[in-house]
């Protein structure tokens, strides 16, 4: 009863379900994939957020991070082995569906045009999976108590610390650039929703990496933003700053979500972020 007429009856899902989540273990062997819709494909993307979200859920409520006034609240505590293996199978999940549904050549009737949603909650669980969004949220609330707003900065700074490759940062990039193509070529009335998503979360990614630019714990994310990027934001010229390439990324991504018109909160979340952009968070610097 999922979907449209066309799409198979529910329990067809089930082991497809599997093969996506299992595929990776050996001891499986070769598993069943077989050709979806559109449609279909999506839905699956949906499946692994909400047992991302689980496993996110878990993390917050472990994580001496999320303990405001704990003596370890500042460290980057240790999750534990079974949430670190937990965190790599929904990974391993999540590059299944990419290699098997990410594109229509499974199945020749589909076209690019229905697998843009399901990318782009790819690009987004892959970061749901590094970065807790909730911090992202909180250091960006108005009505914020310092100890939160404490609390989210110090966990962020923590999680960019750690990510010696700055894979957060690459992915933010890359889930942006994939939006706007995707906007550019007026194809957002088939993935609104989760365009406008992904691009206000890639947004609030870049101001908050801006916000936070003069911790020291995410100078080396700054300075490979400044080796990577400096040279697209003023061709010809020195690299840029990390800080002048994220502030112009920002922009850009407020002028795209501008555009969407097939959404009608799209205006108001670019709103949020260029007043963030502007004015900072209260009490804070």
């Amino acid at each position: 009863m999922l979907g449209p007429a066309t799409t198979p009856p529910s329990a067809y899902h089930l082991p497809t379900l599997s093969s996506i989540l299992l595929e990776r273990e050996e001891s499986y062997g070769d598993m069943f994939f077989p050709p979806l819709d559109g449609f279909s494909r999506t839905f699956y993307a949906y499946i692994l957020h909400t047992l991302i979200y689980e496993w996110r859920q878990n993390v917050c409520m472990l994580n001496s991070n999320g303990l405001t006034g704990s003596i370890l609240s500042f460290v980057p505590e240790d999750i534990g082995i079974g949430l670190k293996q937990h965190k790599i199978w929904l990974s391993n999940a999540l590059d299944v569906w990419l290699e098997h549904y990410s594109s229509p050549s499974t199945s020749g009737h589909l076209s690019v045009d229905h697998m843009q949603a399901g990318t782009l909650l790819h690009h987004l669980g892959d970061l749901a999976l590094r970065i807790s969004f909730s911090d992202l949220y909180m250091l960006a609330k108005r009505s914020a108590t310092a100890d939160d707003l404490s609390t989210a900065s110090e966990s962020i700074c923590n999680t960019l610390a750690v990510d010696r490759e700055c894979a957060i940062l690459d992915r933010t990039f890359g889930m942006i650039e994939s939006a706007s193509i995707i906007r550019s070529l007026d194809e957002d009335s088939f993935c609104g929703y989760e365009l406008v998503v992904t691009l206000f979360i890639g947004g609030l990614l870049l101001w908050t990496t801006h916000h936070l630019r003069h911790r020291q714990e995410i100078t080396a994310a700054m300075e490979w933003v400044e080796q990577r990027f400096g040279t697209e934001t003023h061709p010809g010229l020195p690299l840029a700053s990390g800080n002048a390439t994220i502030v112009s990324k920002l922009q850009d991504v407020i002028v795209v979500l501008r555009s969407i018109h097939s959404v009608g909160y799209a205006s108001l979340l670019a709103s949020v972020l260029e007043k963030l952009q502007d004015e900072g968070v209260p009490g804070r610097r």
